[in-house]
């Protein structure tokens, strides 16, 4: 059985994080987080409760001027996003037991990006 529903946000590189935080403009941070917990409780309702280890792929759909991410740069972007499907119970955690994440990115058609989530179960 799987699952799928897409983010109207794009996952953020590490970089734009880490300047936000380090930067001190921790408000930033805070809104990127306040907007992936509402879009993962709004958009992953459809998606039951985990009982047990699940497989997830994230897949960063570019816009059309985007720059792809440097792979280290798109995995600790997404941490935030992980740490809201846990909040959201799609998934038990994010411990390797629990969960498989696969990670890419891909352009789109459209002007903006997005940020795709399918949900798997094993």
């Amino acid at each position: 059985m799987s699952w799928s529903f897409t983010l109207p946000v794009v996952v953020p590189s590490a970089n734009v994080l880490k300047r936000a935080l380090w930067g001190g403009n921790r408000a930033r941070y805070s809104r990127e987080r306040a907007s992936i917990r509402l879009c993962v409780a709004t958009l992953g309702r459809g998606v039951p409760r985990a009982t047990g280890y699940r497989r997830v792929r994230i897949t960063r759909v570019m816009g059309a001027r985007a720059r792809q991410y440097d792979h280290d740069n798109l995995v600790a972007g997404a941490k935030a996003l992980l740490d809201e499907l846990v909040h959201a119970q799609i998934i038990l955690g994010d411990a390797p037991h629990q969960v498989s994440v696969e990670y890419a990115q891909e352009r789109g058609d459209k002007a903006y990006g997005e940020t795709r989530i399918e949900v798997d179960l094993r």
